[in-house]
């Protein structure tokens, strides 16, 4: 990674110290052919630099091709793009903006952000979130909202198609049959697929809650980082299942295969992902 990073804009006057630091806060993606890289409007969380590959740089309607050698160790946000997609498999190296940012650039954290220990260890104990590296973990403090619930209230209404998950760190909640305690996230399958919820979603005792809105939850699908040691044993080809029959497919799956999720689009199959790490599944 140091190398790599020394063919960079940002880094190459910097001492070995200073790469260093940079370094902890970088890391490789190997990402296939039509993937987006960037959209405008996105407040990013990360610069990505092109090392190895072309992408496809689209502005008002036009398209063009940049490769590695053209983008000269620049950062792809620095390009102006209403959109930034891989044209070829390429690698590209991400980078935290916290490198780049200022003294004084952040505003002071919550009280809740600046006490993290009390609730993210019950939230990081969940089945989803040990598939995220620790640099995501931060990031989960600055935009998760916490909310204290009273038994009884509401959360989602039958029929809404909600904005937003929950999820839980202390407390129980139903949604119909579906129960839900510590490590759970309520709604992210309709959150993300813009699908009604099929009950009421209410607390069931006093709690704290993490709010996650739609648009944080998608840019979090990024961060994913599957296990390398694990191969895929089975694959769910999405484009074959009908939403009405999810679940009773995902019922018939091996509880010791790891399942690669392809087809559909990212959030439909991100919701499924969901919810088969949330029954204990490794998923690629």
């Amino acid at each position: 990674m140091l190398e790599a990073l020394k063919t960079l804009e940002p880094f190459r006057n910097m001492d070995a110290p200073a790469l260093h630091a940079a370094a902890s806060h970088a890391r490789m993606l190997r990402l296939p052919p039509q993937r987006t890289l960037l959209r405008a409007g996105q407040e990013p969380r990360r610069e990505i630099f092109l090392h190895k590959g072309t992408v496809t740089i689209r502005l008002g309607g036009a398209n063009r091709r940049l490769d590695a050698a053209a983008a000269a160790g620049k950062a792809l946000g620095t390009h102006g793009a209403d959109e930034i997609v891989t044209l070829t498999s390429v690698e590209a190296i991400s980078v935290d903006r916290a490198v780049f940012a200022k003294p004084g650039d952040s505003p002071p954290p919550t009280p809740e952000a600046a006490l993290p220990a009390s609730w993210i260890p019950a939230f990081l104990q969940g089945p989803v979130m040990r598939w995220f590296p620790p640099s995501t973990w931060a990031w989960v403090v600055k935009v998760g909202e916490v909310r204290r619930v009273q038994s009884g209230e509401t959360l989602f209404r039958m029929g809404e198609v909600p904005r937003e998950l929950f999820v839980v760190v202390q407390g129980t909640a139903t949604c119909g049959n579906e129960r839900f305690g510590p490590g759970d996230a309520i709604g992210a399958a309709a959150t993300l697929t813009r699908v009604p919820m099929p009950a009421d979603t209410l607390a069931t005792a006093p709690g704290l809650f993490v709010r996650f809105s739609r648009e944080a939850l998608v840019e979090l699908l990024d961060d994913y980082q599957p296990p390398d040691t694990d191969q895929p044993t089975c694959r769910l080809d999405l484009d074959t299942i009908a939403v009405a029959d999810e679940a009773d497919v995902l019922k018939r799956l091996d509880p010791a295969r790891v399942i690669a999720v392809r087809g559909a689009d990212r959030e439909r199959r991100a919701a499924v992902a969901s919810r088969l790490m949330q029954a204990g599944f490794a998923v690629k």
